[in-house]
Protein backbone atom coordinates (compact mmCIF):
# COMPACT_ATOMS: atom_id res chain seq x y z
CA UNK A 1 0.00 0.00 0.00
CA UNK A 2 3.24 2.52 0.85
CA UNK A 3 4.45 1.66 -2.40
CA UNK A 4 1.55 2.44 -4.49
CA UNK A 5 0.76 5.33 -2.71
CA UNK A 6 4.59 6.91 -3.26
CA UNK A 7 4.07 6.06 -6.86
CA UNK A 8 0.51 7.78 -7.11
CA UNK A 9 2.30 10.92 -5.37
CA UNK A 10 5.75 10.80 -8.18
CA UNK A 11 3.10 10.39 -10.51
CA UNK A 12 0.93 13.84 -9.63
CA UNK A 13 4.39 15.58 -9.35
CA UNK A 14 5.43 15.05 -12.64
CA UNK A 15 2.20 16.78 -13.91
CA UNK A 16 0.66 16.51 -17.09
CA UNK A 17 2.08 16.72 -21.00
CA UNK A 18 1.05 19.86 -22.87
CA UNK A 19 -1.07 18.80 -25.39
CA UNK A 20 0.71 20.55 -28.18
CA UNK A 21 3.97 18.05 -27.15
CA UNK A 22 1.34 15.18 -26.88
CA UNK A 23 0.86 15.51 -30.34
CA UNK A 24 4.33 15.17 -31.47
CA UNK A 25 4.88 11.84 -29.52
CA UNK A 26 1.85 10.23 -29.78
CA UNK A 27 3.42 8.74 -32.97
CA UNK A 28 5.94 8.07 -31.09
CA UNK A 29 4.25 6.00 -28.56
CA UNK A 30 2.45 3.44 -30.95
CA UNK A 31 3.47 0.14 -31.84
CA UNK A 32 5.87 0.05 -34.28
CA UNK A 33 4.57 -1.76 -37.77
CA UNK A 34 6.03 -4.28 -40.34
CA UNK A 35 5.94 -2.97 -44.08
CA UNK A 36 3.83 -5.66 -45.70
CA UNK A 37 6.81 -5.27 -48.56
CA UNK A 38 9.69 -5.61 -46.21
CA UNK A 39 7.70 -8.88 -44.87
CA UNK A 40 7.04 -10.27 -48.37
CA UNK A 41 10.80 -9.56 -49.93
CA UNK A 42 12.37 -11.21 -46.52
CA UNK A 43 9.86 -14.57 -47.44
CA UNK A 44 11.38 -14.82 -50.84
CA UNK A 45 14.81 -13.91 -49.69
CA UNK A 46 14.92 -16.76 -46.98
CA UNK A 47 13.37 -19.40 -49.70
CA UNK A 48 16.51 -18.81 -51.75
CA UNK A 49 18.71 -18.96 -49.46
CA UNK A 50 17.56 -22.03 -47.68
CA UNK A 51 17.56 -23.54 -50.63
CA UNK A 52 21.09 -22.57 -51.71
CA UNK A 53 22.34 -23.79 -48.30
CA UNK A 54 20.53 -27.40 -48.74
CA UNK A 55 21.71 -28.22 -52.49
CA UNK A 56 25.59 -27.26 -50.87
CA UNK A 57 25.19 -29.55 -48.29
CA UNK A 58 24.59 -32.62 -51.12
CA UNK A 59 27.20 -32.07 -53.83
CA UNK A 60 27.31 -34.44 -56.83
CA UNK A 61 30.37 -37.08 -54.95
CA UNK A 62 30.91 -38.13 -58.56
CA UNK A 63 32.49 -34.79 -59.57
CA UNK A 64 34.26 -34.61 -56.22
CA UNK A 65 38.16 -35.64 -57.91
CA UNK A 66 37.55 -33.47 -60.66
CA UNK A 67 38.68 -30.21 -60.85
CA UNK A 68 36.90 -29.38 -64.35
CA UNK A 69 33.93 -29.34 -62.28
CA UNK A 70 31.55 -27.79 -59.72
CA UNK A 71 30.68 -30.88 -57.21
CA UNK A 72 28.14 -28.92 -55.07
CA UNK A 73 24.92 -28.06 -56.90
CA UNK A 74 23.85 -25.37 -54.87
CA UNK A 75 26.06 -23.39 -56.59
CA UNK A 76 24.11 -23.12 -59.94
CA UNK A 77 21.12 -22.41 -58.49
CA UNK A 78 22.72 -18.85 -58.93
CA UNK A 79 21.37 -19.07 -62.33
CA UNK A 80 18.40 -21.08 -61.77
CA UNK A 81 16.20 -19.98 -59.09
CA UNK A 82 12.74 -19.88 -60.62
CA UNK A 83 9.43 -18.58 -58.75
CA UNK A 84 6.49 -19.22 -60.30
CA UNK A 85 3.73 -16.15 -60.31
CA UNK A 86 0.19 -16.89 -60.16
CA UNK A 87 -1.80 -13.62 -60.39
CA UNK A 88 -5.75 -13.33 -59.98
CA UNK A 89 -7.07 -11.58 -62.98
CA UNK A 90 -10.53 -11.81 -61.77
CA UNK A 91 -12.64 -8.60 -61.21
CA UNK A 92 -12.26 -9.04 -57.60
CA UNK A 93 -9.11 -7.67 -57.57
CA UNK A 94 -8.36 -3.45 -58.14
CA UNK A 95 -5.69 -2.14 -60.97
CA UNK A 96 -4.45 -0.52 -58.06
CA UNK A 97 -3.77 -3.43 -56.04
CA UNK A 98 -2.10 -5.45 -58.91
CA UNK A 99 0.12 -2.65 -59.46
CA UNK A 100 1.38 -2.65 -56.05
CA UNK A 101 2.48 -6.18 -55.76
CA UNK A 102 4.11 -6.22 -59.26
CA UNK A 103 5.90 -3.00 -58.45
CA UNK A 104 7.62 -5.05 -55.78
CA UNK A 105 8.23 -8.12 -58.05
CA UNK A 106 9.46 -5.68 -60.08
CA UNK A 107 12.40 -4.77 -57.69
CA UNK A 108 13.19 -7.92 -56.27
CA UNK A 109 13.48 -9.03 -60.02
CA UNK A 110 16.36 -6.34 -60.29
CA UNK A 111 18.51 -6.60 -57.49
CA UNK A 112 18.54 -10.53 -57.50
CA UNK A 113 19.72 -11.34 -60.80
CA UNK A 114 19.54 -15.52 -60.07
CA UNK A 115 15.70 -15.18 -59.97
CA UNK A 116 13.39 -16.10 -63.25
CA UNK A 117 9.53 -15.55 -62.93
CA UNK A 118 7.36 -17.74 -64.15
CA UNK A 119 4.31 -15.66 -64.75
CA UNK A 120 0.77 -16.89 -65.03
CA UNK A 121 -2.42 -15.32 -65.08
CA UNK A 122 -5.67 -16.81 -64.40
CA UNK A 123 -9.18 -16.30 -63.48
CA UNK A 124 -11.28 -19.36 -63.97
CA UNK A 125 -8.78 -20.74 -66.98
CA UNK A 126 -5.31 -19.48 -67.79
CA UNK A 127 -5.29 -16.33 -70.35
CA UNK A 128 -1.37 -15.35 -70.59
CA UNK A 129 1.86 -17.12 -69.34
CA UNK A 130 5.17 -15.68 -69.89
CA UNK A 131 8.79 -16.80 -68.27
CA UNK A 132 11.14 -13.30 -67.53
CA UNK A 133 14.54 -12.32 -65.74
CA UNK A 134 16.50 -9.30 -65.10
CA UNK A 135 17.60 -9.07 -68.41
CA UNK A 136 13.58 -8.28 -69.70
CA UNK A 137 12.73 -5.03 -70.28
CA UNK A 138 9.93 -4.00 -67.72
CA UNK A 139 7.26 -6.62 -68.58
CA UNK A 140 4.01 -5.47 -69.93
CA UNK A 141 1.54 -6.50 -66.50
CA UNK A 142 -1.14 -5.38 -68.48
CA UNK A 143 -3.89 -8.01 -66.95
CA UNK A 144 -5.44 -10.96 -69.71
CA UNK A 145 -9.09 -12.30 -67.70
CA UNK A 146 -11.36 -10.60 -65.65
CA UNK A 147 -13.64 -13.95 -64.38
CA UNK A 148 -14.12 -15.69 -61.65
CA UNK A 149 -11.70 -17.13 -59.34
CA UNK A 150 -10.36 -20.59 -59.46
CA UNK A 151 -6.55 -21.60 -59.71
CA UNK A 152 -7.13 -25.41 -60.56
CA UNK A 153 -6.27 -24.38 -64.10
CA UNK A 154 -2.89 -22.72 -63.19
CA UNK A 155 -1.79 -25.69 -60.52
CA UNK A 156 -2.49 -28.24 -63.08
CA UNK A 157 0.14 -26.21 -65.03
CA UNK A 158 2.33 -26.12 -62.18
CA UNK A 159 2.40 -29.77 -61.94
CA UNK A 160 2.43 -30.09 -66.09
CA UNK A 161 -1.24 -31.97 -65.97
CA UNK A 162 -3.01 -28.88 -67.66
CA UNK A 163 -5.50 -29.93 -71.01
CA UNK A 164 -6.80 -27.90 -73.63
CA UNK A 165 -9.82 -27.23 -71.52
CA UNK A 166 -7.25 -25.26 -68.67
CA UNK A 167 -6.52 -22.21 -71.44
CA UNK A 168 -8.69 -19.39 -72.85
CA UNK A 169 -8.83 -19.19 -76.36
CA UNK A 170 -5.43 -17.66 -78.07
CA UNK A 171 -3.61 -17.48 -74.44
CA UNK A 172 0.07 -16.98 -74.74
CA UNK A 173 1.76 -19.92 -73.78
CA UNK A 174 5.52 -20.89 -73.14
CA UNK A 175 7.16 -23.16 -76.11
CA UNK A 176 10.27 -24.38 -74.25
CA UNK A 177 10.63 -26.44 -71.14
CA UNK A 178 8.95 -25.72 -68.62
CA UNK A 179 10.91 -24.78 -64.99
CA UNK A 180 10.16 -26.70 -61.78
CA UNK A 181 9.37 -23.27 -59.91
CA UNK A 182 11.39 -23.28 -55.72
CA UNK A 183 8.91 -21.16 -55.03
CA UNK A 184 5.20 -20.09 -56.06
CA UNK A 185 3.60 -16.76 -55.28
CA UNK A 186 -0.01 -16.67 -55.77
CA UNK A 187 -1.58 -12.95 -55.45
CA UNK A 188 -5.12 -13.53 -54.99
CA UNK A 189 -7.72 -10.90 -53.14
CA UNK A 190 -8.54 -14.44 -50.59
CA UNK A 191 -11.82 -15.37 -52.71
CA UNK A 192 -10.76 -18.77 -53.53
CA UNK A 193 -11.76 -22.48 -52.65
CA UNK A 194 -8.93 -23.77 -51.49
CA UNK A 195 -9.24 -27.24 -49.13
CA UNK A 196 -10.78 -29.80 -51.55
CA UNK A 197 -11.18 -28.26 -54.94
CA UNK A 198 -6.84 -27.18 -55.35
CA UNK A 199 -5.69 -29.09 -52.32
CA UNK A 200 -4.26 -31.72 -51.24
CA UNK A 201 -4.73 -33.05 -55.25
CA UNK A 202 -3.11 -30.26 -56.47
CA UNK A 203 -0.42 -29.07 -53.85
CA UNK A 204 2.77 -28.82 -56.05
CA UNK A 205 4.95 -29.54 -53.18
CA UNK A 206 6.74 -26.29 -53.48
CA UNK A 207 6.56 -23.65 -50.33
CA UNK A 208 3.66 -21.10 -51.34
CA UNK A 209 3.57 -17.38 -50.42
CA UNK A 210 -0.36 -16.20 -50.46
CA UNK A 211 0.12 -12.25 -50.93
CA UNK A 212 -3.38 -11.21 -50.00
CA UNK A 213 -4.59 -7.49 -51.65
CA UNK A 214 -5.35 -4.79 -48.98
CA UNK A 215 -8.61 -5.42 -49.58
CA UNK A 216 -8.55 -8.95 -49.20
CA UNK A 217 -8.59 -11.79 -46.76
CA UNK A 218 -6.76 -15.28 -46.42
CA UNK A 219 -8.92 -17.76 -47.33
CA UNK A 220 -9.49 -20.87 -45.22
CA UNK A 221 -6.72 -23.75 -46.37
CA UNK A 222 -4.34 -21.03 -47.18
CA UNK A 223 -1.20 -22.57 -45.00
CA UNK A 224 0.71 -19.56 -42.94
CA UNK A 225 3.30 -22.30 -41.23
CA UNK A 226 7.31 -22.64 -42.70
CA UNK A 227 7.77 -23.39 -45.46
CA UNK A 228 4.49 -21.63 -46.20
CA UNK A 229 3.61 -17.90 -46.05
CA UNK A 230 0.39 -16.03 -46.10
CA UNK A 231 1.14 -12.23 -45.93
CA UNK A 232 -1.36 -9.58 -46.55
CA UNK A 233 -0.49 -6.42 -48.24
CA UNK A 234 -1.02 -4.28 -45.27
CA UNK A 235 1.32 -3.22 -42.64
CA UNK A 236 1.35 -5.30 -39.93
CA UNK A 237 2.30 -4.58 -35.67
CA UNK A 238 5.64 -5.86 -34.73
Amino acid sequence: ADAEATAAEQTKSRGNIPNHIMEHLRPLLEPARIPWDQLFEEAISTRITTETEEAMLMPNMSLLSNPAFEPYPGMSLKTAFTIAFVVDTSGSVSDEEFVLAINKLNSILRTNKNVRLWVIHCDMIIHHEALVDHADDPVNWTRHGNGGTSYVSAFRRLLKQDTAADWADGAQRITEELPDPSLIIVFTDGGVLIEGELFPALHPQRPIIWLVSPQGRPASGMNNAAPDRVIPMVDTVA
